[in-house]
């Protein structure tokens, strides 16, 4: 049986170095992988489990599973490994603790770190994988802060009936009653495990602890939960909505409880969102909670006029309008159709003073410097300063009224501007009766009163705008329509008012359309969406929350889009199509530059095409090889070393090609020059190289005629052939490395095959020099020597 202890060796790669942990299917080891050159993690079978049919394919599936899953808080899955009685997994090595060892901290605390986990079941999820075992000792926190998830796939790729015995006790606590009742794998499945999970985190232990059963799991409901620390009602109640009997009573998916989370978040870290309860705990650990209200904000005070406010009905905009023509034309008939007129015709003095003649008795002037009419003229012309005065006064109230007409005055400010109207009644009284200093004062203060308006105008616009901006961002649309219209009431030229009037015009389309997106985003129809959040800002292109949504969509889509292609990528390398599997990693390095990602895919596409033509060319020298073209095979290896310059057999076969072609090529030489050896240095050369061929065990059938013909020719080296040498007995002959033969007509030689020179002199006549050839078994042509040119 195979046992495992520290520095063994496994596929002549990893070293062990120390045991982490034991499972259900066996025990992961820390390892250093000499051909990464990093540490790594192996998940090694128990060798009981390896001798179960099918075992071996579930571990091999699980590899499969998750090399799928390519996403920053999953623990990376490398390859499946069988080697010296092992079959294991290694995968990327995360020094951590696990989510066991966390228990006890803030519930915020919890939330944060299950979020990455939660974000990348949601991602295995939308590639139709399932975990089936999250529970807190498979989701692990790094050094920084980092959540993993790990052992992707182990119970989703076991067969129904082997799953369970696989599974250890303590995951029993995370089991839904659709695992327990042997049910197919859902996302389902996960919703509830990661609502044990929370349930352990913040509860401090998880569900029907520690008298876990089937029969608990699939009928009964988990008692509340008691925390040390205030909880928000609604985590409560997500809790155990996720750990529902029936699936469908679950959240939708993983999204659903990330986003039912990060709102529970917000609200704890002090943002926008709806009024919660929050659960106080019972200090007695029995009893009721006390439930406590929080609101996000303060009621509004401080109403003020005559002004509608948010508690009070809102006039419809059309009635709105018909009201203020009315009032306009009830302030036309106050100010223009009276039978007084507030600017009184000037008054001729002749006139009026013929009148006081008349009704006055006359009395004799006492002073000389009288008028006719009893008015000395200094006093005559301090009464027409006073009238000026109010009239003047008048005509400021005039236009004032006028530019607060058009202001709409009537319909934000009617009973103030009827007291305006009740001074200048009093003013016109008093100035008919001549009292143009009483009358005076009644006109200012009545334009101080149109004063007073005119900044209540200003007022009212700018309280108009701002309870517009919050009718529309509490989504009340007629609220909002109103404000903006009795802001444009005060302001036709608003331009803010006339933004936010047309904005809260479309307001309930775009809500419509914004609600469509958010649907079909949560049924991870990121398209749909992402079409619906368009159509949004093409309606209103300052709806943000349409904005943020496009944005996030978005991200999923280039999420999606990179998953699928890196999918493409490892997918195309399995089956060893390296173009294809390079251009989908380069696909999704496009679409995220930065991340590490596509540039260890395209590594390891480069490693293996390497390893390939590597391969390639090793079967290329063998044939070679077996062919006795030793000179090609040593290229084919001189090609492999350019590739790895370490590979031994590319070393070994090389030299071992250079030898055997430089032996091959001096057998050559010898048997296509047979007349060297006919020196005995050569001869001796010839017969050493004869032997050390014929040594060789493995020589190819060429090799083997080659030495036929050496042999042969070794041995008629040393065989005598009869030469004829003719003269004229007058030439002195000498044959090199023979001797002297003399003069002579015709003489006969035994000579050994070879390269020969004659030569021969006379006096009075030029030497002549000749070579000749002796092959062995040949007769020689006649040899002719003499000299015949004189000197």
């Amino acid at each position: 049986m195979l046992t495992l202890s520290k520095g063994q060796q496994l596929a002549d790669r990893f070293t062990l170095l120390s045991l982490k942990g034991q499972g259900g299917m066996g025990e992961v080891w820390l390892a250093d992988d000499s051909e990464l050159g990093e540490p790594v993690a192996l998940k090694i079978l128990t060798p009981v489990l390896a001798e179960i049919p099918g075992m071996v394919e579930v571990l091999r599936q699980e590899c499969r599973n998750a090399r799928r899953l390519i996403h920053p808080n999953i623990v990376r899955v490398f390859d499946f490994h069988a080697a010296d009685g092992a079959f294991f997994i290694s995968m990327q090595y995360v020094e951590s603790t696990d989510f066991k060892a966390l228990k006890g901290d803030d519930y915020t605390l919890h939330l944060q770190r299950l979020l990455p986990v939660i974000e990348a079941l949601d991602y295995a999820h939308s590639l139709g994988v399932v975990h089936r075992d999250t529970k807190p000792g498979n989701m692990l926190l790094d050094q920084r802060g980092n959540s993993f998830l790990t052992d992707f796939g182990i119970a989703a790729a076991m067969a129904d009936d082997a799953a369970p015995a696989m599974l250890s006790r303590g995951s029993l606590f995370y089991q839904s009653p659709q695992q327990i009742s042997r049910e197919s794998a859902t996302p389902a499945d996960d919703v509830y495990g990661i609502g044990a999970v929370m349930y352990e985190l913040i509860g401090g232990h998880p569900p029907f602890f520690p008298d876990i059963s089937d029969q608990k799991i699939l009928h009964e409901v988990p008692p509340p939960l008691v925390t040390n620390v205030p909880v928000p009602v609604q985590l409560e109640q997500l809790i155990f909505r996720m750990l529902a009997k029936n699936p469908n009573d679950r959240p939708s998916g993983m999204r659903e409880v990330r986003d039912e989370l990060a709102a529970i978040l917000n609200v704890g870290a002090g943002g926008t969102a709806p009024p919660e309860l929050i659960v106080q705990p019972a200090l007695t650990g029995h009893g009721s909670d006390a439930i406590t209200p929080v609101s996000r904000r303060a009621a509004p005070t401080g109403a003020v006029g005559p002004d509608r406010t948010r508690s009070q009905p809102t006039v419809p905009a059309g009635i709105a309008w018909v009201s203020l023509a009315i009032l306009i034309l009830v302030a036309a008939g106050v100010f223009f159709y009276l039978p007084k007129n507030i600017s009184p015709p000037e008054v001729d003095l002749s006139t009026l003073n013929q009148r006081q003649q008349t009704d006055t008795p006359a009395v004799a002037s006492s002073s000389a410097g009288a008028t006719a009419g009893g008015l000395a003229p200094y006093e005559q012309a301090q009464l027409n300063l006073q009238r000026e005065e109010a009239q003047r006064i008048v005509t400021q109230m005039l236009r004032k009224q006028a530019a607060l007409e058009k202001q709409g005055v009537m319909v934000w400010g009617a009973l103030a501007f009827a007291l305006v109207q009740e001074e200048a009644d009093r003013g016109d009284d008093l100035f008919l009766a001549k009292e143009y200093t009483a009358a005076g004062e009644a006109y200012q203060n009545g334009l101080t009163q149109l004063a007073a308006l005119q900044a209540k105008a200003r007022d009212t616009l700018q309280t108009a705008i701002s309870d517009g901006w919050q009718a529309f961002d509490e989504r009340d649309s007629r609220m909002a329509v109103d404000r903006f219209q009795l802001a444009l009431i005060v302001d036709s030229q608003n331009a803010e008012a006339r933004r936010g009037l047309r904005r809260a015009q479309n307001l309930d389309q775009v809500l419509k359309n914004y609600r469509e997106g958010q649907r079909l985003e949560k049924q991870s129809d990121f398209a749909g969406a992402r079409a619906a959040f368009t159509e949004v800002l093409n309606i209103d292109p300052e709806f943000e929350p349409a904005r943020e949504g496009l944005q996030r969509v978005g991200g999923q889509i280039a999420t999606n889009r990179f998953a699928q292609a890196m999918s493409d990528g490892f997918t195309a390398l399995g089956r060893e199509d390296y173009d294809a599997a390079r251009t989908a990693f380069m696909r999704a390095e496009r679409i995220r530059p930065a991340s590490p990602e596509p540039k260890d895919g395209l590594a390891q596409v480069a490693f293996e095409e390497n390893q390939s033509a590597i391969q390639d060319l090793r079967r290329q020298a063998r044939l070679m090889e077996k062919s006795e073209r030793w000179s090609e095979a040593s290229g084919r290896y001189e090609k492999v070393l350019k590739l790895d310059a370490n590979l031994t057999f590319a070393q070994e076969g090389r030299a071992r090609a250079r030898n055997m072609a430089q032996l091959y090529e001096q057998v050559i030489l010898y048997v296509s020059q047979p007349e060297r050896m006919v020196t005995d240095s050569v001869y001796q050369n010839a017969l050493s190289l004869y032997h050390e061929a014929s040594a060789l065990e493995d020589r190819g059938p060429v090799l083997t005629a080659q030495l036929v013909q050496l042999e042969r020719q070794i041995r008629d080296a040393r065989q005598a052939v009869q030469v004829i040498l003719q003269s004229d007995n007058l030439t002195d002959v000498s044959l090199f490395r023979v001797g002297s033969l003399g003069t002579f007509e015709s003489t006969k030689l035994t000579l050994f095959p070879g390269t020969y020179t004659v030569q021969g002199t006379r006096p009075g006549y030029r030497d002549v020099r000749q070579k000749f050839t002796v092959v062995a078994g040949q007769t020689p042509p006649l040899i002719i020597i003499r000299c015949e040119e004189r000197i």
